[in-house]
């Protein structure tokens, strides 16, 4: 009987010493850094990579750190860009003033970007923040010039105290607004530019973040569609293809699309087609000329608080507090739009005037406890409207303009 034959192992496979591994990939790695001419390559296992975490600062909730981090004393990571988000008033601020009081107490530096001017020294010293050391204030709104000082801070912080924890608060990124958008007139389409020049700031970014093992803080707000109104609100609308005209509150226009608003479920968007609303193409002081957009969707929202705006000449609108109205100082010509809850806190201090139908007029803002339901109707474009006589604005990415059951609007369309 013959021998078995021997089975041959195939040419391409070599066996090798796990030693002859480890002196191949040091290898790789020193060639790889001699000619990039820095260091870029690493072995995880015995090198202080950038991606290894240093160290680990507090949120001011164990749990929360614990879930971040998963591992105990955890916290948010050095060398890494974090984002808290979430609607208004939900406590965004005070989780950074934690992180900043933990970064203090870690003998760190914090820099805190405000872009909205709402920063409460009294609320940073109750919640033990040092503001007179290891803390930079920096007041800013124009995100170019944001990333600019965040990168200059890193490398200047970084010169002088090397080894502690730097942490950088940007309060908010949704109330920045790109350079062009700053400079250019209210008129201008500016859809989406801050949603790219936020991407290729990040991008230029995150090596620095990494590289200078410092953390970066993002708070954003939760954004929601345009166009919230109550359900109560007049609006005219038709079936597509006919004149036949129809004015009657966003609640009958629902019924007749076969939706009860009483039974719609909070925050699910409803598509709707075969159906227009009327819109106004016209600059700020011209509100003639009509056309019919359809309607893309509906969607009922959870119930606002209620504000009162009442003008010189007798226009009043109840609103919700993130409701979007023209204002402009006394002494300085330049119009900006403004939530109704951000001018109720200044007005008491800085008269303001309000842009209505008929002008410019002085005002009186007042708070009530009082809720209302709100519905919201989208159509397609950014929008600017009047809201029993005074001026009010939509963008697409900001917070719903909610007014009360009694508010009448006309809805137009900005000219493209």
């Amino acid at each position: 009987m013959a021998p078995p034959k021997s089975i041959k192992k195939p040419l391409f496979i070599e066996e090798a010493s796990p030693n002859e591994d480890i002196d191949f990939s040091a290898e790789l790695i020193k060639q790889i850094n001699k000619e990039a001419g820095n260091r870029i390559a690493f072995n995880l296992g015995t090198d202080d990579a950038p991606t290894n975490v240093k160290r680990w600062i507090s949120t001011g909730s164990k749990q929360l750190d614990y879930i971040i981090s998963n591992r105990r004393n955890g916290g948010i990571a050095e060398g890494r860009i974090i984002e808290i988000q979430g609607p208004a008033s939900s406590g965004k601020s005070h989780i950074a003033y934690e992180i900043a009081k933990a970064t203090q107490h870690m003998n760190g530096i914090v820099v805190y970007i405000d872009t909205e001017n709402a920063t409460s020294v009294e609320n940073l010293e109750t919640i033990g923040i040092d503001i007179r050391k290891r803390f930079v204030f920096i007041q800013e709104t124009c995100i170019e010039e944001i990333f600019k000082i965040i990168e200059s801070t890193i490398e200047k912080a970084r010169n002088m105290k090397a080894d502690v924890p730097v942490t950088v608060i940007w309060d908010s990124v949704a109330a920045s607004a790109p350079k062009a958008e700053i400079e250019g007139d209210y008129d201008q389409n500016t859809i989406g530019l801050a949603a790219r020049v936020l991407s290729k700031g990040f991008r230029k970014i995150t090596h620095v973040i990494g590289d200078k093992n410092v953390c970066l803080v993002l708070l954003n707000q939760q954004r929601v569609k345009i166009g919230c109104v109550s359900p109560e609100t007049m609006i005219s609308y038709r079936p597509v293809g006919t004149n036949q005209e129809r004015v009657g509150t966003m609640r009958s226009f629902f019924k007749e699309t076969g939706i009860y608003f009483n039974n719609m479920i909070i925050g699910n968007p409803v598509d709707i087609s075969g159906w227009e609303v009327k819109t106004l193409i016209a600059d700020h002081n011209n509100f003639s000329e009509v056309v019919w957009k359809p309607v893309l969707r509906v969607v009922r929202k959870p119930s606002a608080p209620r504000i009162n705006i009442t003008t010189a000449s007798g226009f009043s609108l109840d609103c919700s507090p993130d409701h979007k109205v023209f204002v402009r100082s006394v002494d300085f010509p330049s119009e900006m739009y403004a939530e109704a809850k951000d001018i109720y806190k200044t007005v008491k201090n800085n008269p303001l005037l309000i842009k209505t139908i008929g002008g410019w007029e002085t005002f009186q803002i007042k708070s009530s406890l009082e809720d209302i339901d709100i519905a919201d109707i989208e159509v397609e474009g950014e929008h600017s409207y009047l809201s029993n006589g005074i001026l009010s604005h939509n963008t697409l990415y900001g917070d719903p303009s909610c007014v009360s059951p009694d508010t009448k609007i006309k809805i137009r369309r900005r000219i493209r």
